[in-house]
């Protein structure tokens, strides 16, 4: 006949560890913090460089704005569900969260929104021309309904960006402080 193991689940520190035959007493070590870490710095670094490149994008050709929208839509969405998916905790979501707008959005808006030699931003120009196709727009469904449309889902994406302007020290990725 086979002894019969009792079998103990204990969640503790972050990692499910089961024992057959005894318990072990205290917090289970985590590799949490330090992936977090990485994560938040690798997250930054990946969509630093695609806003840059947006930003280039955009200042070549003003009209690439028009994809602006879909891009970033198509990068939240992607980070919303990686969140879900795999990260552990709210705080850990809201932190990759901060760590994606931080360095996608911010400097994206900035770049919109500051004029060129010319003295015109390229949002400006995006709305005059918006502006100027409406009526366009209302009485064919060509091109002008179009832009249109994708102008008014960029401007409703902008509008729930926070205007005020952060710290230096708060756009950088988590520094490892050695201890």
């Amino acid at each position: 006949m086979l002894p019969h193991w009792r079998s103990l689940c204990r969640s503790q520190g972050g990692i499910d560890t089961r024992v057959r035959g005894l318990e072990v007493l205290g917090p289970k070590p985590t590799f949490w913090p330090i992936f977090k870490e990485q994560l938040c710095r690798r997250t930054f670094l990946f969509y630093t460089t695609k806003a840059h490149t947006w930003c280039q994008e955009i200042s070549e050709d003003r009209v690439q704005l028009l994809l602006l929208f879909n891009r970033l839509n198509s990068a939240l969405r992607h980070e919303q569900v990686f969140a879900d998916r795999f990260l552990p905790d709210d705080e850990a979501a809201q932190a990759l969260g901060k760590t994606c707008w931080e360095a996608l959005i911010t400097p994206l808006v900035q770049s919109i929104t500051s004029p060129d030699p010319s003295g015109v931003s390229p949002l400006s120009w995006l709305l005059t021309h918006y502006l100027e196709n409406l009526k366009a727009a209302r009485s064919t469904k060509g091109w002008a309904a179009v832009f249109n449309s994708r102008v008014r889902h960029l401007s409703h994406l902008l509008v729930h960006v926070d205007s005020s302007s952060p710290e230096p020290e708060e756009l950088k990725p988590p520094v490892k402080t050695s201890e």
